[in-house]
């Protein structure tokens, strides 16, 4: 049974064993996407990265610490969020991993880790600003809204200014008798 796409919620758009609008099944199957992500690929990730972590050691005891706030947005979008949209996740962890990429370098390059790469002060400055990032992509993913809202009010009352200066130019031309409607 095919349904509207705007009356199916997001999970069951992307976890329906049915072909994607516009799609067939083997197309879909090329792109990846057959219904949701399973179980088994969940583990292998999470084992890859846990070995990942295992041999970067200092990179990741700097990422587990500075990623706290990513963290926290991923965790609040799943308990709180029930649109399914997960834009503050992205937004906020694309921030808090720029304001870390350069002290992960950093730890990289030192020959003793993150004890060498990073003193007791820069450990402080490593963390403000990540934390700080974090805190800009929070102020990013708040206002991102509120700012494509009021340009796109902007916008819809220029067209009608616009319409308006079309109307009294037709009434211009061709008199009050097209501003009236025929009764």
């Amino acid at each position: 049974m095919l349904m509207n796409h705007r009356t199916r919620s997001r999970v069951d758009f992307f976890t329906s064993s049915e072909p994607a609008m516009g799609m067939n099944p083997k197309q879909q199957a090329a792109r990846g996407r057959v219904g949701g992500s399973s179980p088994v690929g969940r583990t292998i990730v999470l084992i890859g990265m846990m070995v990942l972590a295992a041999i970067l050691v200092p990179a990741a005891r700097i990422m587990l610490v500075g990623m706290a706030p990513t963290l926290i947005a991923y965790l609040m979008s799943h308990l709180l969020d029930r649109s399914g949209d997960r834009h503050a996740v992205l937004c906020i962890g694309i921030c808090n991993v720029s304001g870390l990429v350069l002290f992960v370098i950093a730890a990289f390059k030192a020959p003793g880790g993150v004890s060498s790469a990073l003193g007791e002060t820069n450990v402080m400055f490593a963390l403000f600003a990540a934390y700080g990032s974090a805190a800009l992509g929070w102020l990013i993913h708040w206002t991102a809204p509120l700012l494509y809202g009021k340009l796109i009010r902007m916008r819809s009352e220029f067209q009608l200014k616009r319409v308006a200066a079309e109307q009294d130019a037709l009434v211009a031309e061709w008199g009050e008798a097209v501003a009236t409607p025929d009764e």
